[in-house]
């Protein structure tokens, strides 16, 4: 069962409690890629094979802190989440009784923050950037990063994007998973993209474009 949530814009205040939050998981699948150039003059051939590895793998992501701060002018959007807690019923006491001054309800509880998603849009060329999604270890397999990962498709569409776009490493199954459970589909590749020169696979989604929110 999903637990509730409750999601807002993420600050600098949050930057620490994310970076904290683990970055590594196991992965036991691999893309794995095949390029048949013996003419590249006429004819490059490239495919991708998904191959179960020996053993699983520990794969650890390191976040970019640049990525993390929420300004909409620059098309950037970075939301954190926590477990919802139902706050406690507040009874008013009557203004007109002089019984007992008037109260004001109780903040609600803040919890911690079990989650976050960072991303970009690239106004010039119409696409949005699926940046960083991360979510507690202890939570995860209870679609909390699918939710989160809806809220950055809405927030694209509302950009005025035109496609959601995701650059996943190879050995990325897990991450793999969420993009095309979200109905994102392969739609290329780079070379030497990520700064350990590991390849990137490329995830897209059409948006059905809305009017921008200014």
């Amino acid at each position: 069962m999903t637990p509730r949530l409750s999601f807002r814009p993420g600050t600098s205040v949050d930057m620490e409690a994310c970076l904290a939050l683990s970055h590594q998981c196991d992965s036991d699948r691999v893309w794995q890629m095949t390029l048949n150039a013996a003419d590249p003059t006429q004819q490059v051939q490239v495919g991708f094979r998904v191959e179960k590895l020996p053993r699983s793998v520990a794969l650890t992501h390191v976040p970019d802190p640049r990525r993390l701060h929420d300004d909409p002018d620059a098309g950037r959007l970075f939301v954190v989440a926590r477990l919802y807690i139902e706050p406690k019923q507040h009874i008013p006491v009557d203004p007109e009784s002089q019984d007992a001054p008037l109260t004001l309800p109780p903040p609600p509880p803040r919890t911690p923050i079990i989650g976050y998603v960072a991303a970009h849009y690239d106004e010039m060329r119409g696409l949005a950037w699926l940046d960083d999604v991360c979510v507690a270890e202890t939570l995860r397999r209870q679609k909390i990063a699918a939710q989160l990962v809806d809220g950055v498709r809405q927030w694209a569409r509302e950009q005025g994007a035109e496609r959601l776009l995701a650059a996943v490493p190879t050995k990325h199954a897990p991450m793999i998973a969420l993009c095309q459970g979200i109905g994102m589909t392969f739609c290329g590749y780079n070379d030497q993209f990520f700064l350990n020169h590991d390849i990137a696979i490329l995830f897209g989604l059409r948006l059905s474009r809305v009017r921008r929110v200014e």
